[in-house]
């Protein structure tokens, strides 16, 4: 006889289990128990409370209700309806939510998709250190290897993209203008932003003027949109479906680049309108341009899990995203797609967000095993609000890198 750990006897013969009529019968009503617990937690997630993806959570009561408190605070005014923080601590995660998916809709849960702005850079860069680690790209080929028709201008008319490489496409080290402006000319695709071949119809032949000369830190979402391309280019798929693709494989299934699939449990952004703030629906950046730069949506306990394979290849060099999370060796602290900050005595690998609706931020602690995400549905991209949002969630990575918070 074996008793094994749920105290149900198993009748064996030798080394083998016979599962007997009461044994199967058990095991259902012990599946059927475990759903009901399920049900119950899923509950308490919209209801805005605590929920853990473990029956123990590692955050203290203090902890929590300081986490709760300072959470609320991204619900109303100058925000939207609902927030959501999840945290992990060893791969545990737990989740805190309040509010609603936008005035007067269902309240927001564990599985609540967020558009998290300029987080998606991370997501992107992780894609492409990926095809690396699989020497399917080379970080230090040149962009004209990938995108025959781009040509990156100098002030000189020079063409450097047989020099730029992808290394600075991902650290913004390229020059490139923030945003195109006038150069990129809606008639090239017909002013049909919403077309899934839009990348493939502008690098077809694309001149672009750079800002700034090579080198240096210049932060542009241009660059993303290219990797997004070269993605495209090396994976012989629309982007969207590449890296919906890539992110099933990390086992992150509450998270999508096509805002179509983002479902009825999506938050809408609240945005201005002139004088007036607005809800849209999820599909409203869906161009396959921004996609590589804010297009990702996904829960924060998806966002804390990827948070957590980023912090475990830090030490890791045979893991696929190292190069993205081990220590730069030059002053620039934007590495490939990641910040590399120090915070509290920490060292920290993140990244923040913030567009027209919604507002997030990703922050790893690699050397305490921990992972903070949060996102909010309410931005008018103000100087004010995105300050007020980093104090916030800043006061909430001091809660839970000290043992207790403060009283």
């Amino acid at each position: 006889m074996i008793i094994p750990k749920s105290g149900f006897i198993i009748p064996t013969m030798g080394n083998k289990k016979i599962p007997s009529l009461i044994t199967i019968l058990l095991s259902c009503s012990l599946v059927l128990f475990s759903c009901s617990k399920a049900t119950s937690r899923a509950k308490i997630r919209a209801q805005g409370q605590l929920c853990s993806t473990h029956d123990r959570p590692r955050l203290t009561n203090n902890q929590s209700n300081a986490l709760e408190l300072l959470l609320a605070k991204l619900v109303g005014p100058p925000f939207g309806t609902g927030a959501v923080l999840s945290i992990s601590t060893g791969g545990q995660v737990n989740t805190i939510t309040k509010g609603e998916l936008r005035d007067g809709a269902n309240p927001v849960n564990a599985s609540t998709l967020f558009n998290v702005a300029s987080v998606s850079k991370t997501i992107t860069a992780a894609r492409v250190v990926a095809l690396s680690h699989q020497g399917r790209i080379g970080l230090d080929d040149p962009v004209h290897k990938y995108l025959p028709g781009v040509h990156l201008l100098d002030a000189t008319d020079e063409d450097l993209s047989t020099t730029i490489t992808i290394r600075q496409l991902l650290r913004h080290q390229t020059g490139l203008p923030h945003q195109p402006g006038a150069q990129l000319n809606p008639l090239v695709f017909d002013n049909q932003w919403q077309n899934p071949e839009l990348l493939k119809k502008i690098t077809r032949n694309w001149s672009i003027r750079l800002a700034h000369i090579p080198g240096g830190f210049h932060y542009s979402n241009m660059g993303y949109a290219l990797l997004g391309a070269i993605i495209e280019k090396v994976e012989s798929c629309r982007f969207a479906d590449c890296m919906n693709s890539y992110l099933s494989g990390l086992g992150l299934h509450r998270a999508t680049f096509a805002p179509i699939d983002a479902g009825a449990n999506a938050t809408h952004g609240l945005v201005a309108r002139g004088d007036t703030l607005i809800f849209n629906p999820p599909a409203w950046y869906a161009s396959s341009y921004s996609m590589p730069f804010t297009g990702a949506w996904i829960s924060m306990p998806d966002l804390a899990k990827f948070g957590h394979l980023l912090g475990a290849a830090v030490q890791t060099p045979t893991l696929a995203l190292h190069a993205m999370a081990r220590p730069l060796k030059d002053n620039n602290r934007y590495g490939l797609g990641i910040i590399h900050q120090q915070r509290l005595g920490e060292l920290t690998l993140e990244h923040d967000g913030s567009g027209p609706g919604f507002m997030a931020r990703l922050v790893v602690v690699p050397e305490r095993n921990l992972v903070l995400a949060v996102a909010c549905n309410g931005s008018t991209e103000s100087r004010e609000e995105i300050e007020r949002f980093r104090e916030l969630t800043d006061a909430m990575l001091t809660v839970v890198l000290n043992k207790e918070p403060s009283s």
